[in-house]
């Protein structure tokens, strides 16, 4: 598991540091990985909680995924990142359902949902549009 969440967190973390630069990394790496531990404590059956990595870098996915879809306009590909993203989140789900006893799919959406919320509030929006449109 560790060589895993090295290569994932080699994998996202510099995209995820160069567009939200090096605070709001910090804040969404350590916001997503409370929020995972949170979410596993509070939903987890077993008795065994994630308190790991694994959530912290599901939430760099769920910001990176809230950066791109506000800004897919000022990408080329922001439509096929998008897609790779969700290839990413389904395989990654596939994998916690298959093997439950290893791992624990309530940290990782907490870390996700974390991360997501996080680049949406704390995020910066090049368009410079209202957060919630009429």
């Amino acid at each position: 598991m560790i060589q895993f969440n090295t290569l994932s967190l080699a994998s996202i973390g510099p995209k995820v540091e160069k567009d939200a630069g090096p605070r709001r990394f910090l804040a969404i790496y350590c916001t997503s990985a409370l929020s995972g531990s949170l979410m596993s404590y509070w939903f987890s059956s077993a008795r065994t909680y994630g308190v790991g990595a694994s959530g912290a870098i599901c939430g760099l996915v769920g910001a990176y995924a809230v950066y791109i879809w506000r800004h897919k306009e000022l990408f080329r590909n922001g439509e096929e990142v998008l897609e790779s993203v969700k290839i990413v989140v389904l395989i990654n789900l596939g994998i916690g359902i298959l093997l439950r006893q290893r791992i624990d799919n309530w940290a990782h959406l907490g870390g996700f949902l974390g991360g997501a919320a996080v680049e949406w509030f704390y995020g910066p929006d090049w368009k410079r549009r209202p957060l919630f449109s009429q």
